[in-house]
């Protein structure tokens, strides 16, 4: 069963190529179009050259990526906070990334359990031999 789940986790990586985006969104905002659209193949190409390395069980990937999901956890609960303290209107795109976060944090919680599971780790150290 977790062999199954962990063949998931690069699919479930797709997901943050939104919050890359997003990012782009903000950082256009912010600087200018050259500036964002550099980072957001940067930070794209990296995450695609992760997607890989995940799906080649790569030990440190597996690192990576519970890093990934430990940072982006904890900045999406002051996130969370915020929309709910301010209750203001907000734009259609707003609310889908919204939506997408919620989703991505909540597959988070569950992944960052899954990931440090001793049969998941032995699994990656193996890089994916051992069924």
């Amino acid at each position: 069963m977790k062999k199954n789940i962990t063949n998931s986790i690069p699919y479930f990586n797709i997901l943050y190529f939104f919050e890359i985006i997003y990012l782009m969104l903000m950082l256009n905002l912010i600087y200018d179009k050259l500036f964002s659209v550099i980072n957001g193949l940067l930070l794209a190409l990296l995450l695609s050259i992760h997607i890989i390395m995940l799906n080649l069980r790569k030990n440190i990937s597996r690192k990576i990526q519970l890093f990934i999901m430990d940072i982006h956890a904890a900045f999406s609960i002051p996130f969370f906070l915020g929309i709910i303290i301010n209750s203001h209107s907000r734009s259609y795109i707003d609310s889908v990334f919204i939506l997408l976060r919620f989703i991505i944090f909540c597959f988070e919680i569950i992944l960052i359990y899954i990931l440090t599971d001793e049969e998941v780790i032995k699994l990656f150290n193996n890089k994916g031999t051992e069924d």
